[in-house]
């Protein structure tokens, strides 16, 4: 059974025993010591004497005075060169009955015990539980085959970031190793077990599953007790934790009810120490605490995954582009992120969405917390946007908000409004307002990796996008067929100049264009099965110069359908809509028509 109550400790050493070896040597012409020793610290009255190791504390703790014999004599073993606070119980005279409280607690201590003995290095403590992103921990331990005690890793919670006694928050207790313990409520004789009762749903984690006792105890000031008991532990041996998340722990703690009728820790609590140790009841002499670590770390900042950043370090993403968003949050658990513009948190308009629900993610490795939301094309929302991460009630991590900015860039249209799919749009940049303005080249670092296209086409609704740094641009759409509205004899339009930063938004590129793509294009079947066809497609350049050409047309008139091949062309399918039709570059034998030409061998065989 775990503690009613816990002495407060004074800082009184006893030392009762030293051997070892001091040296000087003389390196560099500085003098340097080394000292490797073993040292006893015992308690044998009502002192609680401590010390500090490394970056930790060690205690003796005998808390229960109901204990016998009189002449109870605690020893721990412990090397004052340690980094990590390893100790050994070396002298146990202590016994205490097994339906009640162990005889102490020697452990090791990161943080601050009850407000009264703290370590040199307070390993992330006090810290708000709500803040917690992870508890990064170790923890190897080697026990006696006989005796009845158990290895318990214990974390304390208090209301506030400081106490002067007893906490009254609760307290984890996770036993990695036991012997004499029973699962049974009704405690058999002779047998420990945690204070409170066993829950019936068993709990797995760090490896291993574990039996889960929940209580409240204490005189006066009470706490809730919470215990992890590993099932079918060795009870005597070599055993460890490595490399666990201890807020796997206090997660699952706050999802539990204790007798309170509230969670068995809540968010707005304190973590305030972290402590490893036995609690022996008979026996113990063995119980060796090898390497401990414990560290409380706040969540990361989350990070929208993108190469580049507005003026003020917002990130800034692409609306046309696929981008990642990272963060931590309690492991094995089920986030969402909503991406909306400033002031537009909902928006239930699916025609023109301010706010977009990300669920698509994955946790790598599972279990750890580590989460990246996967977000598609924003289009079209663009401008001042946060991102709002949120986890289910019960886990303790907190919203998580970045400030961010979408970079449109534009689309082509014709003058009804309708997109230009297929139309070739060019960059060109400068480093002077007044140009002159040369192509950018395609590759080049100018443009980000997410789309270093140069000249390139836009897609089925229009849109095009590069990300660039910092200069002035232009950007020119063209066409085969399609000419500039304000003048029939400039086949392309071209936008004003733009000084990049800030982002460009919303670009509108209006091309006059005729419902074919600017060329007259007949299909033609000449071959019905009924469940399919065949048929050929006929461009005419029509025009007074030269075309590369590129149409579109719609399968409905032949009966509609799937193409399963088109012979000397490429396309792209979208129901009955067949757009960006065009000579095959791989044979550009009929790329390009003259005045009056019409192309010939050109067809396509589709099911229906």
């Amino acid at each position: 059974m775990t503690s009613v109550k816990r002495r407060k400790l004074l800082v009184v050493a006893a030392i009762v025993a030293v051997a070892g070896l001091l040296t000087v040597s003389l390196l560099s012409g500085k003098y340097q010591s080394a000292l490797a020793a073993n040292v006893t610290m015992c308690q044998n009255d009502t002192s609680y004497p401590t010390v500090n190791v490394g970056e930790f504390t060690l205690q003796t703790n005998r808390w229960n005075e109901d204990a016998t014999p009189s002449n109870f004599n605690l020893c721990i073993t412990y090397d004052d060169a340690s980094a990590s606070g390893d100790f050994e119980v070396t002298t146990q005279t202590g016994t205490a009955a097994t339906n009640g409280g162990p005889t102490s607690y020697p452990s090791v201590i990161a943080g601050c015990h009850w407000g009264t003995v703290c370590s040199p290095d307070n390993h992330g403590m006090p810290m708000q539980v709500s803040a917690i992103g992870s508890i990064p921990s170790s923890w190897s331990v080697e026990t006696p085959s006989s005796g009845k005690w158990n290895a318990s890793y214990d974390i304390w919670f208090h209301s506030a970031t400081t106490s002067s006694g007893q906490n009254d928050g609760a307290e984890i207790m996770i036993w990695l190793d036991t012997r004499g313990y029973s699962n049974q409520n009704e405690n058999p004789p002779g047998t420990i077990r945690p204070s409170g009762n066993i829950q019936a749903a068993s709990f797995t984690a760090a490896g291993y599953t574990w039996d889960v006792w929940i209580g409240r105890i204490g005189e006066g000031i009470q706490w809730n007790v919470i215990s992890f008991v590993r099932q079918n532990a060795p009870g005597g041996g070599n055993s460890s934790l490595i490399g666990f998340n201890a807020m796997d722990f206090v997660d699952h703690a706050m999802t539990l009810d204790c007798p309170t009728g509230n969670k068995c820790v809540l968010p707005e609590w304190y973590l305030l120490s972290i402590q490893a140790g036995f609690e022996p009841w008979e026996g113990g002499v063995g119980l060796k605490s090898g390497s401990f670590v414990a560290e409380a770390s706040l969540f990361s900042d989350p990070m929208v995954v993108t190469d580049r950043q507005t003026d003020d370090g917002r990130p800034l993403v692409n609306w046309q582009t696929p981008f990642d968003v990272e963060a931590q949050g309690c492991p094995n658990s089920t986030p969402t992120l909503v991406i909306a513009e400033k002031g537009n948190e909902t928006n239930p308009d699916p025609l023109n969405p301010k706010s977009v629900t990300i669920t698509d993610f994955t946790e790598t490795p599972a279990g750890s917390g580590n989460y990246v939301f996967h977000v598609g094309e924003l289009y079209p929302m663009h401008g001042d946007v946060t991102y709002t991460i949120t986890f289910p009630a019960g886990c303790s991590t907190p919203v998580q908000v970045i400030e961010g900015y979408i970079d449109p860039s534009g689309k082509v249209r014709t003058t009804a409004g309708d997109p230009v799919s297929a139309a070739i749009v060019t960059l060109y940049r400068s480093d002077n307002a007044d140009g002159p303005f040369t192509v950018v080249p395609g590759g080049s670092d100018i443009m980000s990796p997410a789309n270093r296209s140069n000249p390139d086409t836009t897609g089925q609704d229009g849109s095009f996008g590069w990300d660039v740094l910092a200069g002035y641009y232009k950007v020119r759409a063209e066409k085969p067929g399609c000419v500039s509205p304000t003048n029939p004899d400039q086949p392309y339009v071209e936008t004003v100049v733009y000084d990049i930063p800030p982002e460009v938004t919303n670009i509108d590129l209006r091309l006059k264009c005729d419902d074919s793509g600017g060329l007259p294009v007949s299909v033609t079947k000449f071959t019905d099965w009924g469940s399919g066809y065949c048929a050929n497609v006929q461009v005419t350049n029509n025009t007074a110069g030269p075309v590369d050409w590129n149409v579109e047309f719609s399968l409905a008139p032949l009966g509609g359908g799937t193409i399963y091949t088109f012979w000397n062309a490429v396309y792209t399918q979208n129901g009955n809509n067949i757009s960006n039709v065009h000579a095959n570059p791989a044979y550009p034998w009929n790329k390009t028509l003259k005045p009056g030409e019409s192309t010939h061998s050109v067809g396509f065989c589709a099911n229906r």
